[in-house]
C-alpha cells in the first residue's frame, strides 16, 4: 500500500503538478537508491541495537511524512524537497522491506522450524514476483 502512494499518488499529485512528468523518473531514482541503501544499513545495525528501534524509526519517519505531505504546498521553486519526501519515503520502506518479513520469519521459524520455514520464504517470495 504505502509503495503504491509513492508511485502512483506522490508522482502524480506532487511531482507531475509541480515539476513536470520529465522530473518524475529522477523523484523516484532518488526513493530507490535512499532505500537500497538503507536496506542494506538497517540489516548490519539490527544486529546491534536490536529490531524495535528500526521499527519504531520507520513509524516516526512515514507518520511525519504524512502529516507533512498533507501541510505542504508543492512549488516548482523548490525540487529539493520533492527528493526530501521521497528519500524519506525510502527509509521508511526500507524499514517495512526488511524489518517486517524478517520478522515474519522469526515468527514463523520459532513455530514451525527451520526447514519448513526456508520452504516457507521461498515460496513467499515467489508468490511475490508473479504478484499475489
Amino acid at each position: 500500500m504505502e509503495q503504491a502512494f509513492i508511485g502512483a499518488d506522490f508522482t502524480q499529485a506532487y511531482v507531475s503538478c509541480a515539476l513536470g512528468i520529465p522530473s518524475v523518473g529522477y523523484v523516484m531514482i532518488c526513493f530507490g537508491v535512499v532505500n537500497a541503501l538503507c536496506s542494506l544499513l538497517f540489516g548490519s545495525v539490527m544486529k546491534y541495537i536490536g529490531r524495535a528501534p528500526i521499527i519504531a524509526l520507520g513509524a516516526v519517519v512515514h507518520t511525519a511524512l504524512c502529516v507533512w505531505l498533507l501541510i505542504w504546498r508543492p512549488h516548482p521553486t523548490s525540487p529539493v524537497l520533492f527528493f526530501m519526501a521521497s528519500g524519506l519515503w525510502g527509509v521508511g520502506d526500507a524499514v517495512w522491506q526488511t524489518q517486517i518479513n524478517d520478522l515474519d520469519q522469526a515468527f514463523i521459524s520459532k513455530e514451525i522450524g527451520d526447514e519448513t520455514n526456508n520452504l516457507e520464504s521461498s515460496s513467499d517470495e515467489e508468490q511475490e514476483t508473479l504478484g499475489y
